[in-house]
């Protein structure tokens, strides 16, 4: 962990020359060819090819960022503006978000927690809230960290906002499981970008009166199995941003799985992403559909690596604040508990149990009973919460 933390310093002076001029270059050859075929059929690999050219120079480094104006995380996260970052370079990529102007939860929210109802007497209740969190991936494992806020009920029976400060949960995944690889997609793919991954051939290609270029194909959609069939639109004059994706899962439903729309553009060393976006999805039955709307602000031809660094330091510490490590990487998965000022040094060994028990039972902060009961009833219903939106999430990627 060390040593690649300090690769960010080494290379950050050389990188962003490097991602640039590979940028520009690209987007003279690629844009500079293309003018010069306006009114002939581009075949099916042309457009593959250049829509991978600038998919790799996303790939090698950007840092973009905006705002989703209605949003939540879940069912523990309050509803409001969402302000996101994305930044990424090879095998590597940082998602910061943060809900602002959020509503406080209402008491039936506060309430929630069955092992707190029925202490009601004897410890009040309180619960948490996220409204930031940070997702980091990377080729050996991703993770993803929630910061919660606890609210208790006050004297007059209103939520309030505790003086204590919650804790941080952080999940551990495998680097490619569809339960955290989903919102990367997401913003990528509403960025117009990352989608060549996902195509396997091509089928149908048409111009359109407006320049603009449509194909099917066949490919992949959220899961890795999920083989269904993609229409897409791209905009050769936008650098091949893609302005419509429609993914199909099934031949015999006329209903589209996914949809994503952009329009606009904006521009920085030869990157070019949509001023705005929207994402639409139905998983079908059991499931609510989705409207999520990205307005872009800012795109940087070089990337955060402090925002990466940072990233990564959440999972290896030293801690802020009181911290439980959630290993989806084993089976069962496992659960370590931190102090604050503690750090995390058992990633490497993550397939052996043995030791894990008692290294966090050390680990745990002095408390009183009452406290430390009222925090563990709050910590459990907050994982369970999180142990079921993962399981959400596998099912619609294997839907």
């Amino acid at each position: 962990m060390g040593s690649s933390v300090l690769q960010f310093d080494r290379i950050r002076s050389i990188l962003p020359s490097l991602c640039a001029i590979c940028a520009v270059v690209s987007t003279l050859f690629f844009v500079g060819d293309l003018q010069g075929q306006q009114g002939e059929l581009p075949q099916a690999s042309e457009v593959l090819s250049k829509m991978r050219a600038f998919d790799d120079v996303f790939e090698a480094g950007f840092t973009a960022s905006g705002v989703t104006p209605k949003g939540t995380f879940g069912v523990n996260s309050p509803e409001g503006r969402i302000a996101w970052t994305i930044t990424v370079t090879d095998g590597q990529c940082a998602i910061v978000e943060s809900i602002q102007d959020a509503k406080e939860p209402g008491v039936d929210y506060v309430k929630r927690p069955e092992s707190l109802r029925k202490q009601e007497e004897k410890l009040g209740q309180f619960a948490g809230v996220v409204k930031t969190r940070i997702t980091y991936f990377g080729s050996e494992y991703s993770s993803r960290t929630s910061l919660l806020d606890m609210y208790g009920l006050g004297p007059d029976g209103q939520p309030q906002k505790m003086d204590t400060e919650g804790p941080q949960i952080i999940v551990l995944y495998h680097s490619d499981d569809p339960a955290l690889t989903l919102p990367y997609k997401q913003i990528l793919w509403s960025l117009g970008r990352g989608y060549t991954k996902f195509i396997n051939e091509v089928t149908e290609l048409a111009m359109q009166e407006d320049g603009t270029t449509h194909f099917k194909a066949n490919g992949t959609g959220l899961g890795a199995s999920r083989n269904g069939r993609w229409e897409i639109t791209v905009d050769p004059s936008a650098a091949y941003l893609v302005r419509s994706a429609k993914f199909f899962r099934r031949p015999d439903k006329p209903e589209p799985m996914v949809v994503i729309t952009t329009s606009g553009t904006k521009w920085e060393d030869g990157r070019c992403i949509p001023e705005t976006a929207s994402w639409q999805d139905n998983y079908g039955p059991g499931f609510s559909k989705r409207s999520v709307a990205y307005t872009c602000e800012m795109i940087r031809s070089e990337p955060d690596y402090d925002l990466l660094e940072m990233a990564q330091k959440k999972l290896y510490g030293p801690y802020e604040r009181y911290t439980d490590v959630i290993d989806n990487r084993m089976t069962p998965s496992s659960i370590q508990r931190y102090k604050a000022g503690s750090e995390y040094s058992t990633l490497g060994d993550s397939a052996k149990e043995d030791g894990t028990r008692d290294q966090a039972e050390q680990n745990f902060p002095a408390r009183t009973p009452e406290k430390g009961l009222a925090r563990n009833a709050a910590i459990v219903a907050i994982v369970v919460l999180l142990v079921i939106g993962t399981r959400h999430v596998l099912r619609m990627t294997r839907n």
